[in-house]
């Protein structure tokens, strides 16, 4: 065989890495290589081998096997033989050479992508006689192995496919860094922390409901169908999630709106006030205040939202009540060291992650519905785009015939069905009662459940620990008795909202227009028939508002700010001219033709209130005319000699026993009394 012997060197370095059983019977395998090369017979030589070393526990035997092994000894030598477990011993004493090991890990932490371009780059420097830190030159090492220098002219005896012991990169793998500095080498400082930092630990246990509320903005990982839109686009939404009940208080989904010049609208930042207005004034939070928990980025506090909620914080603080926070996640853009370039500011995810799973077990809720084009270039199905092509031309067909586009039948919902989709994703998702929300158990958020065994289905009980002694003991005694069966189960986050939202408050409505802003507020005129009409700037709805904002009627003709909040959409907050707030007033909806009274009980009852407050304008001139046909009415019974029977008989019922009024005692009671009669 081809430079089959080995030198001392290594025999001495093999002896030194393992016991000396293994040593020799390491070499005595390389010597039956050695014999199975020249063999001329490879099957006989094959099974001498198997019956010198299967009893010893050697595997991999076979010609085929033998053959590889072979390949493997002469490309790399004898440590191509030692097992895995005595190469890593001979390893040590490269991990245990702190100069080398910090020259290989430099190495590796330049090359951003893979380890092997690393490992290869130390080799070559090696071979063309660079100095390595803590070893040398190749001549030093083959000097400190071998005890003499090589030849003048003799090349390295080392290479990929023959490296130095221990310098496999198999073993130099063991040494390469953590990975907190791969990937703060690759990525960065900020990637690297929140990736591998030590985590702060935070728990829901003791929290009242909404004290603290998580809002963002995702995006689904779908397209839809949207009238107005040449081509399907994605679809935003923001939301607000109670960190206690893991409870989605209230959401805003939107789909991409096509601009006519081509450019996309997504979600404002403007429009997280809507989400916090109603948390603030429609859902309410504790007395102990609330921390708004968001981001730097889309769902931001913005100077409008700041200033409403410093006036919202004064208010809180003349009742005694706790103050309210909006906090935001730090921006983390920190350098590897000072002096090199600062990296790209990102926010922590963690700040608001119980939203963040939120959004992932949506997205998974989600994941059947059809138009899944996953999150992004890279990562969508092969066919997204096709699909897409697809539907661009079903919804030109459909737009050139005048046809509604969400009624063409498309690889993608129509904004509508997808809503509804979403909906239902969202009433699954807060309706689970398998989940590991953290702390659920210490939050008392469990109920008990109880059935006798002739029984099909469970009855909602207490859960032990809320249970009177007499009750558990009675359930007890059931079960016991192998007659019932008795289980706890976890709430379901909407049911932990139901039982924890008892105890809100809400922020006085007054405040609707300081924390919606001006820039979310339509200004309309009071029409003829006593409504306010208007298309709404930001959603693009019509919509008409009952002129009646609290208990005050509103003048026809005049102008008014308007605020309605879609998440809340039956009510419309307003204000004059100036600012002033009035009150809060209803948002019509329209009803079918064929409604039943029931139906139209709402709107009658506003067009009553509406008459009636009308009626209050006219009632001093109804008053007058009314008492001046009195006053005629009794100057004729007067000239014909007659008397008001009508008026004779009240006015005697009021005076009782009394002897016949006079004019002196009692003209305050008869006045009182004719009023009454006009006011009717």
């Amino acid at each position: 065989m081809d430079g089959a012997r080995l030198l001392p060197a290594e025999i001495d370095r093999l002896f030194a890495a393992m016991p000396g059983e293994e040593a020799t019977r390491v070499l005595a395998f390389a010597d039956a290589l050695r014999a199975f090369a020249d063999a001329a017979d490879k099957n006989a030589a094959a099974l001498a081998i198997r019956e010198r070393f299967a009893p010893l526990g050697l595997k991999g035997l076979s010609v085929p096997s033998l053959y590889r092994k072979l390949a493997d000894f002469r490309a790399s030598g004898v440590w191509a033989l030692v097992p895995a477990k005595w190469c890593r011993e001979a390893a040590r004493g490269t991990a245990a050479n702190a100069a080398f090991v910090e020259h290989w890990q430099s190495l590796v932490l330049s090359n951003r992508r893979k380890i092997r371009p690393a490992w290869s780059r130390l080799l070559r420097d090696f071979r063309n006689g660079a100095e390595i830190p803590g070893v040398g030159t190749w001549r030093d090492r083959y000097l400190a192995e071998r005890g003499f220098l090589p030849a003048e002219g003799e090349p390295c005896p080392w290479s990929e496919r023959n490296p130095p012991p221990g310098w496999s990169l198999r073993s130099l793998r063991r040494l390469v860094p953590d990975g907190f500095a791969m990937l703060a080498a690759s990525r960065g400082m900020a990637a690297a922390k929140a990736e591998f930092g030590l985590m702060v630990r935070k728990t829901r246990v003791g929290l009242p409901c909404c004290r603290v509320v998580e809002f963002d903005d995702m995006w689904y990982e779908h397209k839809v169908v949207f009238p107005g839109n040449r081509e399907p686009q994605r679809v935003v939404e923001f939301a607000a999630m109670d960190r206690l009940t893991a409870h989605v208080i209230c959401r805003l989904p939107k789909a991409i709106r096509e601009r006519d010049d081509g450019t996309l609208e997504t979600l404002r930042s403007s429009w997280a006030r809507w989400l916090y207005h109603y948390v603030l004034c429609v859902s309410g939070i504790p007395a102990e205040g609330c921390v708004m928990r968001g981001e730097r980025g889309t769902a931001k506090a913005d100077a409008t939202f700041l200033e409403a909620l410093a006036l919202v914080n004064a208010w809180r603080e003349a009742k005694g009540l706790g103050a309210v926070a909006f906090e935001a996640g730090a921006l983390a853009n920190e350098p590897l060291a000072k002096g090199l370039h600062d990296g790209a500011a990102k926010g922590n995810p963690r700040h608001k992650g119980m939203i963040e799973q939120m959004h992932a077990t949506l997205k998974n809720e989600m994941g059947a519905v059809l138009g899944e084009v996953g999150g992004g270039r890279g990562v969508q199905p092969e066919e997204a785009g096709a699909m897409v092509a697809e539907a661009r031309s079903l919804m030109a067909i459909a737009r050139a015939r005048g046809l509604d586009v969400e009624a063409v039948s498309a690889p993608f919902l129509s904004w509508t069905r997808f809503v509804q989709a979403a909906d239902e994703a969202h009433r699954r998702m807060d309706g689970r009662q398998v989940h590991g929300l953290e702390g659920w158990e210490e939050c008392g958020f469990v109920a008990g459940e109880f059935r006798m065994k002739s029984e099909a289905s469970w009855r909602s009980v207490p859960p032990a620990s809320e249970m009177s002694p007499e009750e558990a003991g009675a359930i007890a005694a059931l079960v016991k008795a192998g007659v019932a069966e008795y289980r706890e189960r976890r709430l379901s986050p909407r049911e932990a909202w139901e039982k924890s939202k008892g105890a809100l408050r809400t922020v006085p409505e007054y405040f609707s227009p300081q924390i919606l802003g001006p820039d979310l507020c339509a200004v309309a005129r009071v029409n003829d028939h006593m409504e306010i009409a208007f298309a709404d700037q930001n959603t693009g709805t019509r919509m008409a508002v009952a002129a009646v904002a609290g208990n005050r009627l509103l003048e026809r003709g005049r102008e008014y700010r308007v605020w309605v909040n879609p998440l809340d959409a039956g009510k419309a907050y307003v204000c004059d001219m100036r600012g002033t707030y009035i009150g809060a007033a209803k948002v019509l909806r329209a009803v079918r033709a064929d409604a039943t009274p029931e139906d139209l009980a709402a709107q009658l009852g506003m067009r009553r209130k509406v008459l009636a407050e009308e009626a209050r304008r006219v009632a001093p001139v109804a008053r007058r005319r009314l008492r001046e046909a009195n006053e005629r009415a009794a100057a004729n019974l007067a000239a014909f000699g007659l008397e008001d029977p009508v008026v004779a008989g009240a006015l005697a019922a009021a005076a009782g026993p009394r002897e016949p009024f006079s004019d002196e005692d009692d003209a305050d009671g008869v006045a009182s009394f004719l009023d009454g009669i006009t006011a009717q």
